[in-house]
């Protein structure tokens, strides 16, 4: 996220309604921000009315369940901050704008959201895409990796497995490398 410095604002601009889920209990982050990009402007349009959604091009996650039962040795893993990590173009940025404070004694600021942003209708397409992009780009380097990414995935959760010890630990070691 970056702080808007500039006085005037492109032609083209969406402010994002947002607001806070609270949860003492979590050790790593007890305050999430949850994004409604579904919020209408004065036009009557939201940000998510405009975007292409991209379609689903994962596999269902029936099929990869039953494929997860078949594997002798099988685990699962989790692409941390998935959506976080996967930067925006910063032409498009003006769209993912933000209204925020750090504290009630502050003034609020503006900011752009410079990542995939959860709450867009566009969010799970640009992750499985860049995923998929990923894999193809360094197919070579992790070959075995490269596969998994392609098939093994739902969402951020990689469901996969091995039939020998051997194989499993050497495809930990290269999705810990990929990633």
């Amino acid at each position: 996220m970056k702080e808007v410095t500039n006085e005037t604002d492109p032609d083209i601009t969406y402010y994002a309604t947002h607001h806070g889920i609270y949860r003492p209990e979590k050790s790593t982050t007890k305050l999430r921000v949850v994004f409604n990009c579904s919020s209408l402007t004065d036009n009557g349009i939201s940000l998510n009315d405009i975007q292409y959604n991209g379609g689903v091009i994962q596999e269902d996650l029936y099929a990869q369940m039953l494929r997860f039962r078949t594997y002798t040795y099988a685990f699962t893993a989790d692409i941390k901050m998935m959506y976080r990590t996967i930067l925006i173009n910063p032409k498009q940025r003006n769209l993912q704008r933000i209204v925020w404070c750090e504290s009630e004694h502050e003034s609020p600021k503006i900011y752009e959201l410079s990542t995939v942003t959860y709450g867009t209708v566009s969010a799970p397409y640009l992750a499985q895409r860049t995923l998929t992009q990923l894999s193809m780009d360094e197919e070579a380097n992790f070959p075995i990796a490269a596969s998994v990414l392609r098939n093994n995935l739902y969402m951020d959760d990689v469901l996969c497995g091995a039939a020998t010890l051997e194989e499993a630990i050497v495809l930990r070691q290269q999705l810990k490398k990929e990633f």
